[in-house]
């Protein structure tokens, strides 16, 4: 007999909440869980982790108004920029410094960081082709 070893991880069981901004985008609760990020689908009652994972301890989420992307930063500014729908990792970047708050923009188009005692501010990434 030949058996299927092809286990795929969706859950971490058992981690603590350890701080970090707590989302709730389309009945999706979004939590840091330790280095990861845990998704809890409010309507259908299901949970699972999403499989990338920072250095550090996340302590900063946004998701962008359409809820595509999301950014997840440690407490040492490390951020990782996500494609939540596939859970895609799209490109990792540092902010230098312990971000504090971060959002995207209403239309999208930019993020603001709170670091240290300054606000940053970056043009987002798009979906759309861009020339230039």
């Amino acid at each position: 007999d030949v058996y299927d070893m092809n286990f795929k991880f969706t859950n971490l069981l058992g981690a603590p909440y350890r701080g970090g901004n707590l989302l709730i985008h389309d009945n999706v609760l979004l939590t840091p869980v330790g280095n990861r990020v845990g998704q809890i689908d409010l309507v259908h009652s299901t949970s699972q982790t999403l499989p990338f994972e920072n250095l550090k301890q996340i302590r900063t989420l946004c998701v962008s108004p359409d809820g595509a992307l999301m950014l997840s930063i440690d407490e040492e500014g490390r951020a990782l920029l996500v494609n939540r729908k596939r859970g895609a990792l799209l490109h990792h970047f540092s902010f230098k410094g312990a971000v504090s708050v971060a959002k995207f923009s209403p239309c999208g188009k930019y993020i603001a960081a709170g670091v240290g005692r300054l606000v940053q501010v970056w043009l987002g990434p798009s979906f759309e082709k861009q020339l230039g």
